[in-house]
């Protein structure tokens, strides 16, 4: 006999647990999300390339102008290393 799932829960794909439907990602409860993606985000991460990778360095580029763009000129002039790493990401060839 089939137990009666709530519309709200959701079956893991990985361990089978009950999980709540909003906290679900993509079919998986959170640790079985994590024991999956972690490992490649890390490998995205250190080959420096891969869809992570890329949203990580367009976000971090995206920051960073903004940081500089509240300092004044004369600020600006002081810190070199946020010019230096949007110099560096921006530049890296894939």
């Amino acid at each position: 006999m089939d137990v009666y799932l709530d519309p709200a829960l959701a079956q893991c794909k990985g361990c089978g647990d009950l999980v709540m439907w909003s906290c679900n990602w993509k079919g998986y409860c959170t640790d079985c999300a994590i024991a999956r993606n972690v490992p490649e985000s890390v490998r995205q991460m250190r080959e420096r390339r891969g869809p992570i990778y890329e949203k990580w360095k367009e976000k971090t580029i995206e920051g960073l102008h903004k940081h500089m763009a509240k300092l004044d000129k004369r600020k600006r002039r002081q810190l070199k290393w946020p010019r230096n790493v949007i110099n560096v990401l921006e530049n890296r060839l894939p």
